[in-house]
């Protein structure tokens, strides 16, 4: 588990590692995005070359590797984790032994073959169970959409002929759809169930309790290279170690920048330096200086976020039109228009969204 837990799967998922409860607090502490390390994507490569993925069993096996021109730590995050293993009633497959039989059968016969596979063969009402969960989108302008489709359309875009058919790619099945279909023909057949051993996890726990493990994505700069790490097992005194060596590594990020966001605020004027936003200005029309009133009293991630989506289209001309008027006051008052980042972002991100949408009418 690498994010805290945001409902009751989730809350279940954390009751069954057995945790202690200082462990959870440190998922508190990683950024947002955590969805890579080692054996993940393009992480998997194994081996001793500086590329190759590395876990140590405890933070004394890591060493600590010394934060130097070797080294690199450029991101990290805290997981959860309880050892398993395959469960071998079900075959690591989750389901009971006749539910199983229908699985297997998704894509290959007994005997190995596409003969009798039922993926492109499935039926009305499975296929409105996958509309029903929100799967065979279409994408419009207004982004994906669900709509209605047939058995026949959906089995035909999953035929083998029909394989590399870029037209159909959102009709294709995939872990998702096979995991709905097989549980809607279960259900019709009457057989739906899960494997009691390991009660539709396929996997069981091989130890009582779960630990915490830090995950590390480390630069070997003289080689080009980069690497996941992942050390486990760390005690309450490791993972302050380990908050420790991190915080290093944030330091050294902060100065490899540092100059980059010097050279920047240092040209960029300050808030209140800034030209004051009213009606009153000989620079603005009065409907300029409403609608940057309400664009810089939003949130600029918001309305980037807006703009993006499309609920601006209809503003995105009058929100140019009162930049551009903004810019030049600026040049006019303080002899340059170097606004803070973010307003520049996001007239870049209204300029971007405009020009899309005037390509596609």
């Amino acid at each position: 588990m690498r994010t805290l837990p945001e409902d009751d799967d989730d809350r279940a998922a954390l009751a069954r590692l057995k945790v202690e409860p200082w462990m959870v607090e440190y998922l508190k502490l990683n950024p947002e995005y955590v969805h890579w390390g080692p054996g993940d994507d393009l992480m998997s490569t194994k081996g001793e070359s500086q590329q190759a993925a590395q876990e140590f069993a405890s933070w004394l096996a890591f060493g600590p590797w010394p934060l130097d021109k070797w080294n690199e730590c450029v991101h990290f995050y805290f997981e959860l984790e309880r050892p398993s293993e395959r469960c071998e009633v079900c075959d690591a497959s989750g389901y009971n032994s006749l539910t199983k039989f229908i699985a297997d059968a998704f894509y290959y016969n007994v005997a190995g073959s596409t003969e009798n596979r039922w993926c492109d063969k499935i039926t009305q009402d499975e296929v409105d169970a996958l509309v029903e969960a929100g799967r065979l989108c279409k994408w419009t302008e207004g982004g994906l959409q669900t709509v209605p489709r047939t058995a026949a359309e959906v089995n035909a875009a999953n035929t083998a002929n029909d394989k590399y058919n870029e037209h159909h790619h959102e009709l294709k099945h995939d872990a998702i759809n096979r995991m709905i279909l097989i549980e809607t023909r279960a259900k019709r057949f009457g057989v739906w169930g899960l494997c009691s051993f390991c009660e539709g996890h396929g996997t069981v726990f091989a130890v009582p309790h779960g630990h915490l493990n830090v995950v590390l994505w480390i630069l070997h700069p003289r080689t080009g290279c980069a690497r996941g790490v992942r050390v486990r097992n760390l005690s309450a005194s490791d993972a302050e170690a380990a908050k420790r060596w991190l915080a290093q590594a944030a330091t050294r990020n902060r100065q490899r920048f540092e100059k980059v966001v010097n050279s920047i605020e240092a040209a960029v004027a300050s808030e209140r330096d800034l030209p004051k936003i009213d009606d009153s200005s000989p620079f603005l029309t009065p409907k300029q200086a409403a609608v940057l009133s309400r664009c810089f009293r939003n949130d600029s991630g918001e309305l980037q976020r807006r703009v993006i989506s499309g609920e601006e289209d209809d503003h995105l001309a009058e929100m140019i039109d009162a930049y551009d008027a903004y810019f030049a006051m600026c040049r006019a008052k303080l002899g340059h228009d170097r606004v803070p980042i973010a307003t520049w972002d996001t007239y870049t991100i209204i300029k971007s969204r405009k020009a899309f949408v005037a390509g596609h009418p």
